[in-house]
């Protein structure tokens, strides 16, 4: 038996969890770097991944060079469970030279679902939107600012299934052979906020 695990969005409106905002996300593509348990099966190439994941907001990012895919959101397996990827939104982003390395799920935007209907259930990967972004390179779903544009009340499934699985299936196989992890070097001191305390009650690393 296959279980689908996430709190279903039943809107695109909804308050968000997790927020990503003014980054510069670029050129995610280094197989030299060290690896743990958790990341050693993922994909380098990818500027943003989504694994399963509930009303995330992905605003006002710069995302380019990316060798596979700028942002790639997927429903997740794991053991049996399927993690869904519903109510996340994705606007004013600029994306620009992702997917290099070419494939029918590749480019600035794939967002994928439809492992649940593999074995006879139903995917409640709804209500992702998408608006507003720079998207000069492929996305999937191709109309993905239309059907899946944020000015919709309920979007759909993205579907993709069983291609996209397949797909990600190959890239975790050739993964393992294609890193080269070395030593990197620590880097120099990192600037800070100027006053990253301010408002925060007293506590360890704000005494």
């Amino acid at each position: 038996m296959v279980n689908a695990v996430a709190r279903t969005s039943k809107t695109t409106k909804l308050e968000r969890c997790t927020v990503f905002r003014n980054n510069l996300i670029t050129e995610n593509n280094n197989s030299t770097v060290p690896v743990n348990d958790s990341t050693e099966r993922a994909s380098f190439g990818n500027g943003v991944i989504l694994p399963g994941t509930y009303a995330d907001l992905v605003e006002r990012n710069v995302i380019t060079n990316n060798e596979k895919t700028g942002l790639f959101g997927i429903e997740l397996p794991v053991d049996q469970f399927v993690f869904q990827v519903a109510g996340n939104r994705i606007s004013n982003n600029v994306f620009a030279h992702n997917g290099s390395k070419g494939g029918p799920f590749t480019g600035d935007i794939t967002l994928g679902s439809g492992f649940l209907e593999l074995f006879g259930g139903e995917s409640q990967s709804k209500n992702n939107c998408v608006s507003a972004n720079v998207l000069p390179d492929a996305t999937f779903p191709a109309n993905i600012q239309g059907t899946w544009g944020c000015q919709h009340e309920t979007t759909p499934n993205p579907g993709g299934a069983p291609g996209i699985y397949e797909y990600v299936a190959q890239v975790e196989a050739e993964t393992p052979g294609e890193r080269k992890p070395v030593g990197q070097p620590a880097p120099p001191p990192q600037p800070t906020m100027p006053n990253p305390c301010r408002g925060l009650a007293r506590n360890a690393l704000c005494p």
